[in-house]
């Protein structure tokens, strides 16, 4: 009878642990690598942001220090296909992580960039569904290495005669549903 108890004191302590989540808002999630800090964005969503960056505004500039107009489009060339954007984000999740996401309806994850004048991307915020299965359980040295891959991957083409602009700011998003 002892031995009933403490096995099932023991599981019900096993399934509290992963049962816990990691982004809650407005906590700061330290790893060794990165930390991020985290915000809700709807009461479905946590927005997770490395605490190093430091252009957390919507505001985008012209490259002479003016303000770009919110009724003036920004009209860059996506330098990666968002099919290219998925693959990088499959390539990165185990198979069994893949398995729990691929296909999920109204799951997806926003990629909200901000890119230098020549494109690079700089800092990357990220949005998810507070009960997604496999990105909000990521630990934060995990989420800086996606964060990384995707740095390395994503690029902002100007069209030629775009007025150039500094610390762009757009989006970028993956829905389950394309995952393969």
């Amino acid at each position: 009878m002892k031995t009933l108890l403490l096995l099932m004191l023991s599981f019900l302590s096993i399934a509290n642990l992963n049962a816990q989540e990691i982004y809650i808002p407005g906590k700061i999630v330290k790893g060794e690598k990165a930390a991020y800090y985290c915000t809700t964005w709807t009461k479905i969503h946590v927005t997770v942001r490395n605490v190093n960056n430091v252009d957390t505004i919507r505001t985008v500039y012209y490259e002479d220090g003016s303000i770009v107009p919110d009724n003036e489009e920004v009209i860059p060339a996506q330098g990666i296909s968002n099919k290219d954007l998925v693959q990088i984000f499959q390539e990165f999740l185990t198979a069994q992580e893949l398995e729990m996401i691929k296909g999920k309806i109204g799951y997806g994850l926003t990629i909200d960039i901000v890119a230098d004048e020549s494109g690079n991307t700089k800092e990357i915020t990220f949005t998810f569904r507070n009960d997604d299965p496999v990105v909000s359980k990521f630990p934060p040295d995990r989420l800086y290495q996606l964060e990384q891959k995707f740095k390395e991957a994503i690029k902002l083409n100007w069209y030629k005669g775009a007025k150039r602009m500094r610390n762009v700011k757009y989006s970028r998003g993956i829905d389950y549903r394309e995952l393969e």
